[in-house]
Order: C-alpha cells, then sequence, then structure tokens
C-alpha cells in the first residue's frame, strides 16, 4: 500500500519524465522546442506506460512547467495541493505566482469564486474533448444523459459550442 500523489508531485514527476524522455528520444533536444508530433508521441507513450489519458499527461506536465519552483513549494503538502490551485497559480505572471500561492495557503483567497471559475473552464474543456470526439448522432443522447446525471454546467457548455438549445 501507498499514499497517491499529489497533484504537485504528479504534475513534477511527469515532468521530470519528459525531460527524460526528451533525453532518450531526441538525443537531449528539449521536448518543448520541438513541434507538437513529438509533443503527442510523448504524452501517448506516458499515457500507456500509466494507464493515464493524454489529456491528463499533458495538463500535469503544463502544470509544472507553468508554475514556479517557489508556488509550487508554497502549496506542497498543504490542503491546496490541488490541481486547480494548479491551474490558477499557472494562470498567473510568474512573478505573481509565489504571493498568491502564499495567500492561498494563509486563507487569504476567496476560494469559491476561484473554484468556480476552475470549474467553468473545465466544463468549456470537456464540451470541447466531447464535440471532438463523439459522432454528431450521438450528441443530443449524451446531452439528456449529462442533464439527467446532474452535470449542467457541461451540457451547457455542449450545447453552446455545438449550436444547439438543451433537451
Amino acid at each position: 500500500m501507498r499514499s497517491e500523489l499529489t497533484p504537485t508531485q504528479m504534475a513534477e514527476h511527469l515532468a521530470k519524465r519528459k525531460e527524460l524522455w526528451a533525453a532518450r528520444i531526441l538525443g537531449g533536444t528539449n521536448c518543448s522546442t520541438k513541434k507538437p508530433q513529438h509533443e503527442k508521441k510523448f504524452a501517448q507513450e506516458t499515457a500507456e506506460a500509466t494507464g493515464s489519458t493524454r489529456q491528463q499527461i499533458n495538463r500535469a506536465v503544463s502544470r509544472a512547467e507553468g508554475v514556479t519552483q517557489e508556488a509550487r513549494d508554497a502549496i506542497r503538502g498543504t490542503e491546496h495541493d490541488k490541481g486547480v490551485v494548479l491551474d490558477e497559480l499557472r494562470a498567473l505572471p510568474p512573478q505573481e505566482q509565489s504571493e498568491r500561492a502564499s495567500a492561498i495557503v494563509r486563507g487569504d483567497v476567496n476560494r469559491n469564486k476561484i473554484d468556480m471559475d476552475v470549474k467553468a473552464r473545465a466544463a468549456k474543456e470537456v464540451a470541447e474533448i466531447i464535440s471532438e470526439n463523439v459522432p454528431a448522432e450521438l450528441w443530443d443522447g449524451l446531452k439528456a444523459n449529462l442533464y439527467a446525471a446532474g452535470a449542467k454546467n457541461i451540457a451547457n457548455e455542449f450545447s453552446n459550442k455545438i449550436g444547439r438549445a438543451h433537451v
């Protein structure tokens, strides 16, 4: 038995894996300087090896690469070591991330507003993924199921994406 990695640990480990992968596959060239084809290969290989999805791998790596070490250290081991917090920090300029992370840990930040913003962005991303990967003939049934399951925010974003009113 073991504890699962925190989102910060997962992000850092996958970023290191990407760095090692680039050294092995690309002969030491920084993977991020290569075109998206190499990014897809890394994410696909890692997803297959870990049982995750490419999207999960890419999101974790972007969290490690987009959040400064100081900001990651500030939330590490706290109740705020969450993907939504890393995503919030990643959206800020690097020079603001550490102070924001410290403010979050101190409790100086209204988490409800932040969580609502993150949930809204997540709903848009899920709607985007669905519209790209689900055949159009299944969209109406899928929307009805989303509403029935209580995923109204995703269903609404999906409706906006495909241009149809909710069922």
